[in-house]
């Protein structure tokens, strides 16, 4: 998401919420996938930046924090699980990019994460 403009991330946003909107009361449901928020501290629920910062790159992540908190999403993977593991030059970068969101935790009580399939360099979710 970051390395998208804020207008076409709202406007996914927008769409996203025309369609939460949409499903019956009660309805639970789980989004997931590559978020790509790598300064999300998820366990904080906070964007790791400056509170007034005007860099692009935060502005999106807090408007897709914003986003989950206002739909009363819960995060299933914390800070402490690394979604994405990869060498770069002689250093290993890791960092939580994808996740599971969900209405009501109680859909996910247990995940577990497995080697990456193929070339890819994020571990698999399982639930």
């Amino acid at each position: 998401a970051p390395s998208s403009s804020l207008s076409k991330c709202q406007s996914m946003l927008d769409k996203l919420s025309a369609a939460i909107n949409n499903l019956a009361p009660d309805t639970e449901y789980i989004i997931m996938g590559d978020f790509n928020l790598p300064d999300v501290a998820w366990d904080l629920g906070i964007v790791k930046c400056a509170i007034d910062s005007k860099n692009q790159v935060f502005l999106i992540q807090q408007l897709f924090l914003d986003f989950f908190m206002k739909y009363d999403l819960r995060w299933i993977i914390g800070d402490k699980v690394k979604t994405r593991v990869r060498k770069v030059l002689t250093q290993i970068q890791s960092a939580t990019l994808d996740n599971i969101l969900t209405s009501d935790v109680n859909i996910f009580q247990k995940f577990q994460t497995t080697p990456p399939l193929g070339k890819s360099d994020h571990v698999g979710i399982i639930s």
